[in-house]
């Protein structure tokens, strides 16, 4: 998708130590032939992130596109969570640079991305191997977007430098809840059970902090955080987006569900027999 407009695009592998990536100068060398950089290391590579952006600015970077691509910070709540800790100070650590004018960014949030968290059952347990947690009664509408449609944003941006110098942009390929998911879900399969449970939010939080304060920072608790900030709070929905600009269509509620058919088909829900070819 990056190279639909023209553009040349490289990839820079990671075959030295890691460690290397502590040092500026040596990160420096191998992004310098770049007019741009995307930064999508995830939240726990803090010193990687800044490290990186350092190195850009040193080797007169033009553009980076950081990390914004999943929750929104504007919520302050949502911002002092455990597991934002580390991404808050990569963010502004890039808007400082920028107000300096040592470098320009792009920010493009995504929401969730649609195929990894329904391929990993994330938002919805198609395989039926556990029960879904359907969060707050299960008719949130959530944002999510493509693989493929984060890669039209990059390009668009890319394509568009001057234009979106400094900017965050929204997007997202769908609108969908946990229930209109599962009702295709059912629809596609009615053999299969598809067991939810139903989960309060605002429990899970206070759960959540009171193992983080007891000491306990184990992936329940983040994942708790992370529920929490998307459904309980409406953070996982963009009422705006930025899709016409970054030329993006969103889908309309039957192409989901085609897409929902398609993947139980392919991949039945466990327990359920596959159709004989």
């Amino acid at each position: 998708m990056l190279t639909d407009g023209g553009g040349k695009v490289m990839v820079a592998s990671r075959t030295e130590n890691i460690d290397n990536y502590n040092v500026i100068s040596i990160c420096r060398s191998m992004i310098a032939i770049f007019d741009a950089i995307v930064i999508i290391l995830n939240r726990l590579a803090y010193d990687a992130s800044v490290v990186t952006m350092q190195a850009s600015v040193n080797a007169g970077i033009y553009r980076a596109i950081p990390s914004f691509f999943g929750v929104s910070l504007d919520n302050p709540e949502i911002a002092n969570m455990p597991f934002m800790k580390t991404k808050l100070p990569v963010l502004n650590d890039v808007l400082v640079k920028a107000e300096k004018g040592e470098i320009t960014y792009t920010g493009i949030n995504t929401g969730m991305f649609l195929d990894w968290v329904l391929d990993e059952d994330i938002f919805v347990g198609l395989s039926d191997k556990a029960p879904t947690r359907v969060a707050d009664g299960g008719d949130i509408p959530m944002s999510a977007t493509t693989l493929d449609d984060i890669g039209k944003a990059i390009s668009a941006v890319l394509l568009k430098p001057e234009e979106t110098v400094n900017k965050l942009y929204y997007i997202h390929t769908v609108v969908m809840t946990q229930n209109q998911v599962l009702g295709y879900a059912r629809e596609a399969t009615p053999e299969a059970d598809f067991t939810v449970e139903q989960v309060d939010t605002k429990v899970l939080v206070e759960a959540a902090w009171k193992r983080y304060n007891e000491g306990i920072r184990d992936r329940v608790s983040v994942r708790d955080f992370v529920i929490r900030a998307s459904y309980g709070m409406g953070n996982g929905f963009f009422p705006r987006t930025d899709n016409e600009f970054m030329g993006i269509r969103q889908w309309s509620d039957e192409e989901l569900k085609e897409e929902i058919f398609r993947r139980v088909k392919a991949n039945p829900p466990d327990g359920v027999k596959a159709p004989e070819e």
